[in-house]
């Protein structure tokens, strides 16, 4: 007996930024919203318990209730929690319309600006500083991965 051919798509094959054929269900905002605020994530933020919120959104509940722990599940986040950049670029590649009126809005209010400067700050003070450096000193996770791009690249592989 003949084994079913499996069809793979080989991305070598596709165009960069050429959008892939779906006959499936098209994406809609909501798929994409902040659990804070309801509205569509801007500058999304995940957390360890995978939960995602708008940065802002994030910003303001750690500025009212000054905890460290996920809105919704209420679980303590680890070390400052970051936005989630291909999550990010991706809501923005497909909603550019809906993101732009969003971030005008956000720059808007006083509140918000003031509660992501807060938040900002907060999260440069749990970096510490490197020693006569005056910059985040970055922890080197060692190992053998680490030190071999450090030897092919002459810097540590924590550095972005």
């Amino acid at each position: 007996m003949e084994e079913p051919q499996k069809s793979y798509v080989n991305t070598m094959d596709l165009e960069r930024d050429e959008p892939l054929k779906s006959t499936g269900p098209q994406i809609s905002v909501s798929e994409f919203s902040c659990h804070c605020c309801y509205d569509i994530l801007v500058n999304p933020t995940t957390l360890n318990c995978g939960h995602s919120f708008c940065r802002h959104c994030l910003a303001l509940w750690w500025a009212s209730s000054k905890k460290t722990e996920c809105p919704e599940c209420r679980e303590k986040w680890e070390g400052f929690p970051k936005v989630s950049i291909l999550l990010r670029d991706a809501i923005e590649k497909l909603f550019p319309d809906a993101i732009r009126l969003r971030f005008e809005d956000i720059q808007q209010n006083n509140d918000i600006v003031q509660s992501l400067a807060a938040f900002q700050k907060y999260g440069n003070d749990q970096i510490p500083l490197a020693p006569n450096t005056g910059r985040a000193n970055q922890q080197m996770g060692g190992g053998f991965f680490s030190g071999v791009l450090t030897a092919l690249t002459g810097e540590p592989s924590s550095w972005s």
